[in-house]
């Protein structure tokens, strides 16, 4: 929101209008129709259950869903996290008990605003939420108001610096610079231009006006003992001609004003470098920063990115690195209601793993009970896998025990370890081309520049280091 607009707008009374306010986008007439003090901030957890979008059957399932799990978590002996764990289906947070960041006014959509902000006390529980993502059931974990005008201080001057106020704020400082460094304006000349200009003047327009007027030369201001002229001026606007338009005498106008500005910075950047000894170091530590950070994102982080050729061929030099372990098939199936657990082995003790076999069993089960059950299904290596690495992978049907939940797990295809494809470990090769990219650069400054190590200079250091 603009400041001209909001600082009418927080001066109303409810019901009063506005006379006609003035911003960039035009003028305004406000009603205040309410108030309402900040909330400051709530944090939150939530499980979500998705839906499709236009699809009546996903919409379907995941309410009877939704509403099961609502109706599992008012049972006193029921655990969010472990409901949470077994049913959301944000993979992000399911593991972390649904935990979401500090959220506060307009940081999340309103359905979910409006549902987070409604709850009072610490632990209460949302009934399911419909948004864009699904149905979300929210657990209030914490509240906390907003902070005092100290802690938020630093974060309000920031802001007020990226908003329009920052304009007031520019203004300012150009008036001191321009009294501290002498500034002189020639009027009589840009008036000259300007009114020489019509709307669909363009840059080659100005420039042949100028010329045909013989002003090229013409002083237009003056800083300390630099002259600036119109040739100058032109400069600068060539030099930015993608962020500035000709057109109009008042384009033209802000146009001069930005080369004012920018000339009036760099004379006193110049001016601190030469009278600044703090500043001066402070600067040249902030350009070798910008070109060490130039330097490694043309030669490492953008080239790893990029460099589609380099990533194949270092691919090829180290494939030994990119191997699958061995991996099998499998279905997965954690027991959410014990009640259920002898109909589901029966149903999959006979079953052959197969493609369908995760389908038949949801249509059998899951379209009654939806919280009878969660499964996963796909190719992993099995090694490092939570749960088949705790079973026997030459047995096609097994039951364990994890977490006092009963698990069945359906063992198909077995796959030998066999290299990786290219696709398959894509973002793997580039972090490790990436890292070899900077070992090569670092070779290479090395054997370009000779380093030595003031010695006594590290000791002392060192030893100021340890004392501390």
């Amino acid at each position: 929101m603009v400041h001209q607009f909001e600082d009418v707008a927080f001066d109303l009374e409810i019901g009063e209008i506005s006379d006609p306010v003035l911003t960039n986008f035009g003028y305004h007439i406000i009603k205040l129709e309410d108030r309402k003090p900040n909330p400051g901030e709530v944090k939150v957890s939530h499980i979500l259950v998705r839906a499709q979008p236009g699809d009546p059957v996903s919409e379907e399932r995941a309410l009877r869903k939704v509403g099961d799990i609502y109706t599992e978590l008012q049972k006193p002996e029921s655990v969010w996290e472990e409901v949470c764990k077994m049913f959301s289906e944000d993979l992000g947070s399911k593991n972390t008990g649904g935990a979401l960041p500090w959220i506060g006014l307009g940081a999340v959509i309103p359905e979910f605003e409006r549902a987070a902000f409604s709850l009072t006390e610490e632990g209460e529980i949302s009934p399911p939420v419909k948004t864009p993502y699904g149905y979300h059931i929210i657990r209030l974990e914490e509240r906390r108001p907003i902070p005092d005008y100290e802690e938020m201080e630093a974060s309000i001057k920031s802001r007020i610096l990226r908003d329009s106020r920052s304009t007031l704020i520019q203004s300012q400082v150009t008036a001191i610079q321009k009294s501290r460094y002498g500034f002189q304006e020639n009027p009589p000349v840009f008036t000259q231009i300007q009114e020489l200009l019509d709307k669909e003047s363009s840059l080659e327009d100005l420039k042949q006006i100028i010329t045909d007027k013989e002003l090229v030369e013409s002083t237009i201001f003056s800083v300390q003992d630099q002259i600036k002229t119109v040739s100058n001026l032109l400069e600068y606007i060539e030099s930015e001609k993608n962020k500035i338009r000709i057109g109009s005498r008042s384009n033209l106008a802000t146009s001069l004003d930005r080369f004012i500005e920018n000339t009036l910075n760099q004379t006193e950047e110049q001016d601190l470098a030469a009278n600044n000894e703090e500043y001066r170091l402070l600067l040249k530590e902030y350009r070798d920063g910008i070109l060490l950070f130039s330097l490694m994102n043309d030669q490492v982080w953008q080239k790893a990115l990029m460099d589609s050729l380099g990533q194949v061929a270092f691919y090829e030099e180290n494939k030994e690195n990119y191997f699958w372990k061995e991996r099998v098939r499998a279905l997965i199936v954690n027991m959410g209601k014990e009640e259920n657990t002898a109909s589901v082995r029966r149903f999959l003790s006979d079953k052959k793993y197969g493609p369908n076999l995760s389908d038949r069993l949801e249509n059998t089960f899951l379209l009654e009970d939806p919280l009878s059950f969660t499964m996963e299904e796909g190719l992993y290596e099995w090694e490092t896998h939570p749960v088949l690495s705790k079973v026997n992978i030459q047995k096609a049907f097994q039951e364990i025990k994890l977490n006092g939940r009963t698990a069945f797990v359906v063992i198909g295809e077995k796959i030998s370890p066999e290299a990786k494809r290219f696709n398959e470990t894509r973002g793997k090769v580039i972090q490790d081309y990436q890292q070899f990219l900077d070992e090569q650069l670092v070779q290479k400054l090395k054997e370009n520049y000779i380093i030595r190590i003031n010695e006594d200079e590290k000791n002392k250091i060192y030893q100021l280091a340890v004392k501390n």
